[in-house]
């Protein structure tokens, strides 16, 4: 359940703070990640997923991964170091990034890379030349723009060749020596609410094949991307929706194409819980405000740049009676409120501690130490 910890996990955190761990830290949860992975190959048994790692690439959640079977998404050559670092091997990875310095190219070809993706002809010019220059030989995926509406995140805003674009890339495809166009790419956006998105990507994803067929390219490979949603909020689930809409569109794929995705948030979401505590309290307008030892611009950078609403509850003691109540970082900057609306006791006092569950994904990836403070102390748990 997420409305709560997992018994073994409280019991953890509970130990960590008579012990004298100090707050904020972060628990991952490693066994919920390696849960996680198996339960998206009970929903999708023909997809292979590639971890997105941007969501979350602490070492041992990648390690975790690889010991499962997993394969990798990477946005950047550091990206790629890492991965390999724990065992990863080259050829199952993607550098999915559509956009590339042209150095990042050659370093990651010479550390095994041969998997990328595009979106764009002067893109697929850059790969072919360093593929060349390394006497090297690519495949591609043609990143194509598809519907992101419903979806939290909007990457369409970003990334994707329209269909004009996507027949030039092809098209130029066929003159290069080094690198073969194998397949498509699309992603229908972060958190998708939306089912109807996976339905429409393929349907444009199918159009695009068949037009590459027509000009002689033999596609075997589809990458349907992330987007699968986390219920964050415990009210209403899309989750059962979305994974329903995908299993009924793969069962009409063509068994000659290879459906790959590229899952962050759905294996590591749920296996992160923040642990904080209260550094002061007043009461301002009529309402209570607590602030604590955690900021947006630490692990709460997820509601800013992820735009997620995230539950809080005290540890020790009952979450109810709640009222509304305002929650603030530790910063000296104003824009630094978490929650004006938070449900919470308000006769909770200063050092109450206080735990957010599902902080795995897009939280401590891009946090940053604003103001001087340390970033919040990562322990796994397994």
């Amino acid at each position: 359940m997420l409305h709560y910890l997992p018994e073994d996990v409280f019991k953890f955190i509970n130990d960590e703070i008579a012990s004298g761990a100090k707050t904020p830290f972060i628990v991952l949860d490693l066994t919920e990640v390696k849960r996680n992975f198996e339960q998206y190959f009970e929903n999708f048994d023909r997809i292979t997923p590639h971890y997105a790692v941007k969501s979350n690439p602490h070492p041992e959640i990648v390690k975790t991964l690889i010991d499962a079977g997993s394969n990798f998404d990477i946005a950047s050559v550091n990206e790629l170091k890492l991965v390999l670092s724990q065992g990863a091997k080259p050829d199952r990875v993607i550098f999915a990034n559509p956009v590339k310095k042209y150095d990042e190219i050659l370093n990651a070809l010479s550390l095994g890379a041969e998997f990328f993706t595009l979106d764009s002809v002067e893109e697929l010019e850059k790969i072919e030349k360093a593929a060349s220059t390394l006497g090297k030989k690519v495949k591609l995926l043609v990143r194509i723009w598809v519907p992101n509406y419903g979806s939290i995140v909007d990457l369409s805003a970003k990334f994707g060749a329209d269909s004009e674009t996507t027949e030039v890339i092809l098209k130029k495809s066929l003159t290069t020596e080094h690198t073969d166009v194998v397949g498509f790419a699309f992603h229908v956006g972060s958190q998708c609410l939306n089912p109807a998105n996976f339905s429409k990507a393929f349907s444009i994803a199918f159009n695009e094949i068949n037009k590459a067929k027509k000009l002689g390219i033999e596609t075997s490979v589809l990458d349907i991307g992330g987007g699968l949603p986390v219920n964050y909020t415990l009210d209403i689930s899309y989750v059962e929706d979305v994974v329903e809409e995908i299993t009924k569109i793969v069962d009409h794929v063509p068994q000659n194409i290879r459906l790959i995705s590229e899952p962050g948030r759905n294996f590591c979401a749920t296996a992160g819980t923040l642990v904080t505590s209260i550094i002061g309290k007043t009461v301002k307008r009529g309402k209570t405000w607590y602030y604590l030892d955690d900021t947006i611009y630490q692990t709460f950078s997820g509601k800013i740049y992820d735009f997620i609403e995230y539950k809080i509850f005290p540890l020790l003691r009952d979450a109810i009676p709640a009222t509304e109540v305002v929650i603030a970082g530790n910063t000296c900057d104003g824009h630094d409120i978490i929650s004006r609306d938070t449900l919470l006791p308000t006769d909770l006092e200063v050092d109450d501690v206080l735990y957010i569950p599902n902080v795995g994904a897009y939280t401590t990836a891009s946090s940053s130490n604003f103001n001087g403070f340390d970033l919040p102390r990562i322990i796994t748990y397994k």
